[in-house]
């Protein structure tokens, strides 16, 4: 049996396999960090301040904390967990289950990307300290184009990068980044080649794929889809756009360039990769 971990990199897709994965495998056998349910759950065996953190701060998932969740759970309870998701599943939380560990993942085109992330915070819970914080809206009122929010806000806390390097070695999984490297990157590199699966958001294949392997039936809709309103927002210059973010985010660019071979060095000696899918 498999212990299937899914890496939810943000603006990557991952939001429709999480639905699925909330839907249709039981609560006994799935485990969400990220998920207040969950987030209860580890605040039980915390003590003191710690467990108040836990409570009160949704942005606050420590690494320290889940290992130690799981290490409090029964062995027969924490072994009928078959699957770990979210943003906060970190790659490492396979040593405490007997389970053969299976890491997915999805990348995505970094321009795409940063231009689904700007839509995201601008129709989805706006306010104007989400859009401030975001740094969509200026400190006169105005709100920035997506253009500008390429060229001129610090986008580096959003970059693949970043959060894959939280993946890796964080201590605190969803909160600021710190500045990272060349060594950065090969280490997430190494990382990334030992995982099960590594997708991409633009191949439809690859998300039929992901469901078959966590025997989940396709049966929601895609909540990229859904969180579009009539008017979405692109670049006016695309070509400019692309070269800035390029410029800004050579790492994501160069990730994601690894992923994609990956992702064909995958489809072409897995077998499994042509069997039918779940739908």
């Amino acid at each position: 049996m498999f212990l299937d971990i899914f890496v939810h990199i943000p603006k990557c897709a991952g939001g429709t396999i999480q639905e699925h994965i909330e839907s249709q495998i039981p609560e006994s056998e799935r485990f969400g960090p990220h998920n207040p349910y969950y987030k209860q759950e580890i605040a039980r065996v915390l003590r003191g301040s710690e467990r108040k953190q836990c409570q009160t701060d949704s942005t606050l998932v420590k690494r320290s904390w889940i290992m130690a969740y799981l290490s409090s759970l029964p062995s027969a309870r924490r072994n009928s967990i078959r699957c770990v998701y979210g943003h906060a599943a970190h790659y490492g939380v396979h040593t405490l289950f007997e389970r053969q560990p299976r890491y997915f993942t999805f990348l995505r085109e970094p321009l795409a990307r940063f231009v689904s992330y700007y839509n995201y915070i601008r129709t989805a819970r706006v306010t104007p300290q989400r859009l401030t914080g975001y740094e969509i809206q200026k400190s006169d009122g105005s709100l920035r184009t997506v253009d500008e929010w390429l060229e001129e806000a610090n986008l580096a806390q959003y970059s693949m990068t970043g959060f894959l390097l939280h993946t890796l070695r964080a201590e605190n999984l969803l909160q600021s980044i710190p500045p990272f490297g060349e060594n950065d990157l090969g280490d997430i590199k190494t990382m990334l080649s030992s995982f099960y699966f590594v997708g991409l958001t633009e191949n439809k294949e690859d998300m039929e794929f992901v469901f078959n392997q966590l025997g989940i039936v396709k049966d929601l809709p895609d909540r990229n889809v859904l969180r579009k309103k009539e008017t979405y927002f692109t670049p006016a210059n695309a070509e400019h756009a692309q070269k800035v973010v390029a410029e800004r985010f050579p790492f994501d660019v160069e990730l994601y360039q690894y992923a994609a071979q990956l992702n064909r060095a995958s489809k072409k000696n897995n077998a499994n990769f042509s069997l039918p899918v779940a739908l």
